[in-house]
């Protein structure tokens, strides 16, 4: 009797000791997968035209949902098949060849946070010294296998948009210049973005023009886009934009992929509200898209919002680190198993 008590006391204690080894991995994994590709808040993955969150033919993966939209003659839409991005679906949206209307081409997807969390809000922080902070970022992808005569870019197009000025909110704008730029705008009410040598002249906007390396919108080019924000212990916030043309990773610590940069303060008591934490854009179109009988063909993929910096904006598809997770459930899989005999 106290023999096989004292095996059965062994066995519980073996496996005891095994689940906390087991948590405490995968504990350790998830603090590496989030340090090294940080925490995505929200994902749109265009897997289909659907609504919902995280299905098979769900516009959106993680954080919210999505609304496909279509304004004037520009078109949007979900397609699948390997080699605009590797797998899956993607998002496709074409401008028509003729001059845009008065009121603009404009066509892509809305896309809708669960919550304040999954949001732009979340990259906020309203401290308590007057100042606004920020702290994280976002990255997607695009290919323009039809980027009309003349170029992709006759005058701009707008890429995102989040939130509007009115009620203390900070509007971001990122847009693609007819100059070969992309062009991150922060905008707010009043002067609430302090910028000069002592962060003393408030404007109301902030943008930084990146200029693309000769890239201009070639048609075989995979385009991997970044923006990051981080704020130092002074309150100043500094807006980084990345970009590369062959879909590659970008280190957010390195200066490979970086094509420029802006470092300024936020005044909190006129900006006073943040971020938006409802609905913003992901699109492509604006008022002065000019026709040239060719039309233009532009396709997106993998968008990923972060609430902070993480140190890889990663490359998609992600095999080698669904690989290495894989292998990780994989291995404590059979660890359980084992235990269990």
């Amino acid at each position: 009797m106290f023999s096989t008590f004292q095996m059965k006391s062994s066995h519980r204690t073996r496996n005891l000791k095994c689940g906390l080894l087991l948590s405490v991995l995968l504990m350790g994994q998830a603090c590496f997968m989030s340090s090294v590709f940080g925490k995505v808040i929200f994902q749109a993955d265009f897997n289909g035209e659907q609504s919902g969150t995280g299905g098979p033919n769900d516009l959106v993966t993680i954080g919210g949902s999505g609304t496909l939209y279509n304004y004037t003659t520009a078109t949007a839409a979900v397609k699948n098949g390997a080699g605009s991005f590797g797998q899956g679906g993607y998002l496709s949206v074409s401008l028509p060849p003729e001059p845009a209307p008065s009121d603009g081409y404009l066509a892509g997807v809305q896309l809708m946070p669960a919550g304040a969390a999954h949001s732009w809000a979340a990259l906020v922080d309203l401290n308590p010294n007057g100042f606004v902070r920020l702290q994280g970022g976002a990255d997607w992808f695009l290919r323009v296998p039809s980027p009309g005569v003349g170029g992709f870019i006759t005058d701009w197009t707008r890429i995102l948009e989040v939130g509007s000025i009115e009620d203390g909110n900070l509007r971001l704008i990122v847009s693609a210049q007819y100059s070969n730029k992309l062009r991150v705008m922060l905008t707010n009410e009043s002067s609430g973005l302090l910028s000069g040598d002592q962060y003393d002249s408030g404007v109301v906007n902030i943008w930084l023009d990146a200029d693309l390396p000769g890239w201009n919108w070639s048609t075989d080019a995979l385009y991997h886009f970044g923006i990051a924000f981080q704020t130092d212990a002074n309150d100043v916030v500094t807006l980084k934009v990345f970009g590369n043309a062959d879909g590659s990773e970008i280190a957010t610590g390195s200066d490979q992929d970086l094509l420029g940069s802006a470092s300024f303060k936020i005044d909190g008591s006129v900006v006073s509200a943040g971020m938006a934490d409802g609905v913003f854009s992901f699109n492509i179109g604006g008022s002065s898209v000019n026709g040239d009988g060719a039309g233009r063909s532009v396709l997106a993929d993998a968008f990923r919002l972060y609430d902070e910096v993480p140190a890889y904006y990663v490359d998609i598809p992600e095999p080698s680190i669904f690989a290495l997770f894989a292998a990780c459930i994989g291995f404590t899989a059979v660890a359980v198993r084992r235990i269990r005999r």
